[in-house]
């Protein structure tokens, strides 16, 4: 019986060993790590609700930049976790502002979080403006939203007027919803602009917010000339397997961390891998949303449902991961 037990356990071990393993970084394009710009400068002026962080490219300085909004979500008040994404939209080239919309979990309100979030983007653009160290592009603003601060991308896109904010260009909801809180939510969504770009990103085994908001939105936007929703499905091929849960866009770095440990830094420390989830899907999807929005370029990745778009990469076995599954209306 030992003997057999001390077999079973060299077999799984042997398996284990020989699992394949999940494709690394690429090198170029979007979600690549070809880096224009070696280092980043942090800013932590977000001591409380309504402050902010600001991730700006340096070595060298750039002229210009164009800004990216970045909202997290419901008690990720710490930018450790989503440091290295934010990291890497900082190295591409773009000033990155970090809205942090509550003091405590329960505070403010969270019918307060669109106004507050608003607030710290308009103090995070005049600070900058008055720093003047470089230009900021303010036409195209790109706004990524994960979990509740997806709920706020799309509020900030429809109320940026009466906000002051600057019109945002387009939209990247990363497993947006708040679960069963109704707080902060609008009535309806059919007030997006209709030259929006919209990517809906939802995740196969979110437990937490599900998948109702997301296709709420995509159904309330259809006047939006290009909009796509994609499910992220769980691949348990090799390791680490792809998890396709709620916080697979989370990436920590500790380098940003304000030490604050709600249970959402603490469960990202220690459970959420950087891997092809980031890589492959929320890094390259927002890369190809930016340059798509920008420039007119990488629109075949972020939009269309083409192969270029699905892709999650490929085990070590060359077996592709699980791609992307395009969802449209017929899917519900």
């Amino acid at each position: 019986m030992v003997r057999a037990g001390m077999l079973l356990l060299l077999v799984c071990s042997y398996s284990h060993a020989q699992a394949p393993l999940q494709p690394l970084q690429p090198t170029q394009g979007p979600g690549g790590s070809e880096y224009p710009y070696e280092e980043i400068v942090f800013i932590d002026s977000a001591q409380t609700a309504g402050g902010y962080w600001i991730c700006k490219p340096a070595n060298p300085g750039p002229d210009s930049a164009a800004v990216v909004v970045f909202l997290h979500g419901f008690g990720c008040f710490n930018p450790m976790i989503y440091g290295q994404w934010i990291r890497h939209l900082a190295r591409k080239g773009h000033v990155v502002l970090m809205p942090r919309y509550q003091d405590e979990l329960w505070e403010p309100h969270r019918s307060d979080f669109t106004d507050t979030a608003a607030h710290a983007i308009q103090k995070a653009l005049r600070y900058l403006e008055e720093q003047g160290e470089f230009k900021l592009k303010l036409d195209k603003p790109v706004f990524i939203g994960h979990s509740y601060g997806g709920v706020l991308a799309a509020n900030l896109a429809i109320k940026y007027a009466e906000l002051g904010i600057p019109k945002p260009a387009a939209l990247m909801l990363c497993q947006p919803g708040t679960n069963f809180f109704p707080g902060g939510r609008l009535p309806d969504y059919r007030g997006l602009p209709d030259d929006l770009n919209l990517l809906i990103l939802l995740s196969q085994n979110d437990q937490l917010v599900s998948r109702r908001f997301g296709k709420k939105v995509y159904r309330c936007a259809s006047n939006v000339s290009k909009r796509d929703m994609l499910l992220m499905r769980e691949d348990h091929r090799g390791r680490p397997p792809l998890a396709a849960g709620h916080r697979a866009c989370h990436a920590t770095d500790p380098a940003f961390d304000n030490g604050i440990r709600t249970f959402s830094a603490r469960y990202a420390l220690f459970h959420i891998p950087t891997d092809a989830a980031d890589f492959y899907g929320f890094w390259k999807l927002g890369d190809a949303l930016i340059d798509c929005t920008l420039r007119g370029v990488h629109c075949e990745t972020a939009f269309g449902g083409t192969p270029s778009q699905l892709y999650l990469g490929t085990w070590s076995d060359g077996k592709p991961v699980k791609p992307f599954k395009r969802l449209v209306t017929s899917d519900w």
